[in-house]
């Protein structure tokens, strides 16, 4: 029970700290700080290069969650990955990060979506090995509009 808590408190500190899960479209500096913010409480292992940071919590009030972000030459993030060991907290954030207004999220099958043009992300689901993904996409508007099924 007390991991549950724990979790949730996780999901309303993270939803709290007023700048949600994405960190694609994000300097590196700016990645790293809201991370320590988020996890200053609890146990880490971090890994960072100079083109990817990885935090694993890791404590054992709360339930195992890793998030990986990738980063380009400029230090952009430029994809990132959430893994989770539960199918609840798997569905949690992703309905969370899914229920974000500042990104229109639209379906385009399955548990594929895109944002809104000018943000260029694509969110990539895997309900089966529990996590999801941010990148940014490249696409036009015109391809966009077709992806979408709009004119």
């Amino acid at each position: 029970m007390k991991r549950y808590l724990s979790i949730i408190t996780f999901l309303l500190l993270f939803a709290s700290t007023g700048y949600g899960q994405v960190f694609v479209n994000h300097s590196s500096w700016l990645v790293e700080s809201r991370l320590k913010y988020a996890f200053k409480k609890h146990k880490t292992i971090v890994n960072q290069t100079d083109t990817s940071l990885t935090y694993l919590l890791r404590d054992t009030l709360t339930r195992p969650l890793d998030i990986y972000c990738s980063f380009d030459k400029s230090k952009n993030c430029i994809f990132q990955k959430m893994s989770f060991d539960c199918d609840s907290c798997y569905h949690k954030f992703l309905k969370g990060e899914l229920a974000e207004k500042k990104y229109e999220w639209q379906s385009i099958g399955g548990t594929r979506y895109l944002s809104k043009y000018s943000k260029h992300l694509l969110l990539v689901g895997d309900d089966k090995k529990l996590y999801y993904t941010l990148s940014l996409f490249n696409y036009t508007e015109d391809e966009y509009k077709k992806i979408l099924g709009t004119k």
